[in-house]
């Protein structure tokens, strides 16, 4: 479909001028035949602000609301620009006149006529006819005539049995032009698409931007996540919600909501730290002042476990250690084991490595020589354990 390079286009300007445009969520794998990703393309819960944009900015030709023939209408690459960033102004060239009818022919030999009041010869005259009934192999035929203010053909579409006819011409006069839908054969309901050189059309003007979110509130939730909440607004598209560390910024952005969200969860954050949010909802006509909130995660003082069951073993030139898994519930969740040794029992202790794992291999020994160790865990919080068992042993 040529839409598709001149959609793809107006996608990659719109995030030029706003990257938080960005489709978030995950995509639907091959295997999901779930009726989330019937499309085969994304899950339902996915936010695509983008394409939001785009479909609700373009002008809806054809019957009302999004169809097979019509999709969600004329893309208007100017307005969905101009709702991507208030900062890039309303703008576009006027254009044709447009006119969409609806008729029925009752058999063959009918003919239904439509008036398309031509004023200049600045645009061609383009006309699409869809007999939406039509199926392949069937017996339904109709055929597009178009005449000229003196009743003189001057195009036509007799594409045989075909579900959609189309033409154009540049007229050369003004007036009163005619358009015949004939039925060759059979009966049915047609839909008429017409674009002229009729009054000019001049875009219309963007919506007033929406009104800032009120009562935009922040609460921490746990360790890592903070909870959103805000009134909706009216005639808004949707919302974007930034995030920073300081008051000053740098604002990165969180993500992009659909309209008629009223409250959002940040989740992955670090523990006991605070957190600002500006929250602005948009729409065609550019985005509200942003409402600010702030939050603090809670804190987490609980240490984890102690490693238990701490053994060494002595290998050529390494003594090996392993140990069980510690566990933490404090919410910043578990960060590795820092392990311990000495020469003697009481020590004195020196960090020589921190891991993951649940296993240490140390190759600073010496043959023959005893060895003590013993093994702390720690949480990204920063709280550490009580210390392991302490265990000896001495390489071959």
């Amino acid at each position: 479909s040529q839409a598709a390079p001149f959609a793809a286009g107006v996608g990659a300007l719109m995030l030029d001028a706003n990257p938080s445009l960005v489709s978030t969520g995950s995509a639907c794998p091959a295997s999901d035949t779930s009726s989330d990703c019937l499309d085969g393309v994304y899950d339902a819960t996915m936010s695509l602000p983008m394409r939001n944009l785009i479909t609700s900015s373009a002008v809806d030709w054809g019957p009302q609301g999004p169809d097979n023939d019509y999709g969600y209408g004329r893309l208007d690459a100017y307005a969905a620009i101009d709702a991507a960033s208030a900062a890039t102004g309303p703008g576009g060239p006027s254009v044709p006149t447009h006119k969409f009818a609806q008729g029925e022919l009752a058999g063959s030999g009918s003919v239904n006529a439509h008036t398309l009041a031509v004023t200049q010869t600045n645009f061609p005259i383009a006309i699409t006819m869809v007999t939406p009934g039509w199926t392949e192999g069937g017996t339904t035929d109709f055929d597009v005539t178009l005449l000229d203010p003196s009743g003189a053909t001057v195009a036509t579409s007799f594409y045989k049995n075909k579900r959609q006819e189309t033409l154009g011409y540049l007229p050369t006069t003004t007036g009163n032009y005619t358009v015949q839908v004939t039925s060759v054969q059979g009966s049915g309901t047609y839909w008429l698409d017409a674009s002229f050189p009729g009054d000019v059309v001049a875009p219309p003007p963007p919506p007033a931007p929406p009104a800032t979110p009120a009562t935009f509130t922040a609460s921490g939730a746990s360790t890592s996540q903070i909870n959103l909440a805000w009134s909706d607004v009216s005639g808004e598209d949707g919302y974007r919600l930034l995030r920073a560390t300081s008051t000053s910024g740098p604002w990165t952005s969180v993500t992009s909501l659909a309209a008629n969200r009223t409250s959002f969860s940040d989740t992955g954050l670090a523990t006991g730290t605070t957190y600002y949010y500006r929250l602005a909802a948009f729409n065609a006509g550019g985005e509200s002042a942003p409402a600010s909130a702030s939050a603090k995660t809670t804190s987490d003082t609980v240490a984890p476990t102690a490693p238990k069951s701490l053994k060494g073993t002595g290998g050529r030139s390494k003594i090996t250690l392993s140990w069980m898994a510690s566990t933490d519930s404090g919410g910043s969740g578990l960060a590795g084991y820092k392990v311990f040794k000495a020469t003697a029992s009481a020590g004195p202790w020196t960090q020589i490595a921190t891991t993951t794992a649940l296993t240490y291999e140390d190759t600073a020994v010496t043959k023959g020589k005893v060895f003590y160790y013993h093994v702390v865990a720690y949480d990204k919080a920063g709280n550490t354990s009580a210390k392991s068992n302490v265990v000896n042993a001495k390489s071959t």
